[in-house]
């Protein structure tokens, strides 16, 4: 229980079938949201970074661990309050899709060949069939914060295997280069949720969230700056 995790009401199995039951919303998801204001600013992120994060760290505190996190896996309501949904999903399709065969990549896809989860959110080690942990929602989280930047995900590919792959395969993309109108100071807090090694990468989501406020305070006050120099000038 936790403000911004949408509640799970009831899970269990009826004849073949797992089902998992949730609170009913209306409201939107954040990715729908976002094809709709196209993207974020920094200062428009930020209440909506600090909530996910703060709900990524409880819930890493209990033990659980969400590993299909994606802009469609979060509510959003008016004022910008966010809610996480389909804690659980992950092992209810890893249970369904358990068929292992001789396939490249067996354990990304269902036995039917339906990629598990979302391949543009996935971590590396994911891809590379090692356990999910809270570094995996972190890295989720990263290209999370990526795509409401810069309105497009860091890897695209040809398809679900490529866009999953392209991530032990090529860098990171520079934010800044995507989107010039991100400055080039949040690459670095990105790029630390990014890491492809998750030995390396940012351990808590606060951690992240606290360094991308501290870059909008600062540059918030270097916009000051110049315009407080005016006007001490002025009076003078």
């Amino acid at each position: 229980a936790h403000p911004h995790i949408l509640p799970i009401c009831a899970f269990g199995m009826q004849p073949g079938y797992l089902y998992l039951v949730t609170a009913f919303v209306k409201e939107a998801s954040l990715g729908q949201f976002l094809k709709q204001n196209t993207r974020f600013t920094p200062q428009q992120l930020l209440p909506v970074f600090k909530q996910l994060a703060a709900c990524l760290d409880f819930a890493h505190s209990q033990g659980t661990v969400h590993g299909m996190l994606s802009l469609s896996n979060v509510v959003v309501s008016n004022g910008l309050n966010v809610r996480i949904a389909g804690f659980g999903l992950r092992t209810m399709l890893e249970i369904h899709g358990n068929a292992q065969n001789a396939r490249p990549q067996a354990h990304l896809t269902s036995g039917n060949g339906t990629f598990l989860g979302h391949p543009a959110y996935i971590s590396p080690e994911r891809v590379l069939g090692q356990p999910a942990d809270a570094r995996s929602d972190i890295y989720g989280l990263g290209v999370m914060l990526f795509e409401l930047l810069g309105g497009t995900q860091p890897f695209r590919g040809k398809d679900p295997l490529d866009t999953a792959l392209q991530r032990l395969q090529q860098p990171v993309p520079s934010i800044h280069e995507v989107c010039s109108e991100v400055p080039e100071a949040f690459d670095l807090v990105l790029r630390n949720m990014l890491e492809r090694d998750p030995a390396r990468r940012t351990r808590y989501a606060g951690e992240s969230a606290s360094a991308f406020e501290r870059i909008v305070k600062t540059l918030h006050l270097a916009q000051l700056a110049p315009a407080t120099s005016v006007e001490q000038s002025t009076l003078n």
